[in-house]
């Protein structure tokens, strides 16, 4: 008797979990079904966006360029960018890489590039200013990258800066901490030089000259500074140079 009812309750649970089961298989099927429409809006919009963009991501018809130059040519900058942008197509164009590649040109500050309109690319420069001459007869730009200048005839008075070749972007620092140094006492580089020796050289706008030596040349500035705020200021005429090779002080020669 007890193992017929054993073998009943066997049954019943097998009953049972096959019943499960199979309520399990078709509450996936009913949803599987529900999300159909949802798969199918998703599809369509996948596949119509990507035939959009197939339709729309024609080649670039016509780049502009905008800014004002002085140094560089507009026309410089449009035949330029006109290989870059002649293979590729109009929503594919990658925007930045080409900003990038255009701030790359020494003469080239920033560069913004958008779309304007379908095959349109429009282009605005804000050109780089030049701060001092390099040798006799290049130019710096604030990054102390080196460049030629055609007509510089309105640049010859910008300060001058000399040193070895590579040098140039350490002369371009020193200048920019120097000069930031100088302004509250009204005094302005014409003439920054290191020699081949590595000894420092500095010529103010009033024709002094300053000897710094080879090495803590902003340290030494500030010492200047100090000597020439509080004596030698109202001396300023009698003044031919100063020597700033000394650790606690400097050597003044008159005129």
């Amino acid at each position: 008797m007890n193992v017929a009812i054993n073998s009943n309750e066997i049954r019943v649970t097998k009953l049972r979990k096959h019943f499960v089961l199979l309520r399990d298989r078709l509450d996936w099927l009913f949803r599987g079904l529900a999300m159909l429409p949802l798969v199918a809006v998703f599809t369509v919009i996948i596949w119509g966006g990507r035939h959009l963009f197939i339709n729309f991501d024609a080649p670039v018809k016509s780049v502009s360029v905008t800014g004002k130059f002085s140094n560089i040519k507009k026309k410089e900058i449009e035949e330029s960018v006109i290989p870059l942008v002649s293979d590729k197509g109009f929503l594919s164009l990658d925007l930045t890489t080409l900003a990038a590649l255009l701030e790359s040109h020494p003469w080239i500050e920033r560069a913004t590039v958008r779309r304007k309109w379908l095959g349109d690319i429009e282009i605005r420069v804000v050109e780089e200013t030049p701060l001092a001459r390099w040798g006799k007869d290049s130019f710096l730009n604030s990054q102390g990258e080196i460049f030629q200048i055609g007509n510089n005839s309105s640049l010859l008075d910008l300060p001058l800066l000399q040193g070895e070749e590579y040098s140039e972007h350490q002369l371009m620092e020193t200048y920019r901490e120097v000069a930031l140094l100088l302004q509250p006492a009204s005094l302005k580089i014409m003439e920054l030089k290191r020699d081949d020796r590595g000894i420092w050289w500095l010529t103010l706008s009033n024709g002094l000259e300053l000897l710094i030596g080879r090495d803590q040349i902003i340290a030494k500035v500030r010492r200047f500074l100090i000597v020439w705020v509080s004596e030698l200021q109202t001396k300023s005429t009698d003044v031919a140079s100063i020597d700033m090779r000394y650790e606690n002080g400097v050597a003044v020669k008159w005129k």
